[in-house]
């Protein structure tokens, strides 16, 4: 098992968040922690340089305004995404 993937899991959400920040880890592990119930964990995930556009176009519609403005201003969201058009 992966190091990240292991910490993935930990209990603690801050662990968790470190690794949603984290550039190395790996997509799959980024589509786990975007549905992560503490929204500090999903935040990191919308703001890390490697989330995949398919998982922003998720978390644009987060009910949390900071993980929708974090997707806004990740380098790797189209505009089709801020617009909505």
């Amino acid at each position: 098992m992966h190091v990240l993937e292991k910490l993935s899991e930990d209990k603690d959400w801050s662990v968790r968040s470190k690794v949603a920040r984290n550039s190395n880890t790996p997509v799959h592990i980024l589509e786990q922690l975007s549905d992560d119930e503490v929204w500090n964990v999903r935040l990191n995930v919308a703001r890390n340089k490697n989330t995949p556009v398919h998982i922003l176009q998720k978390l644009s519609e987060d009910r949390n305004w900071a993980i929708r403005y974090k997707v806004a201003f990740n380098k790797n969201t189209p505009g089709y995404i801020v617009t909505g058009k």
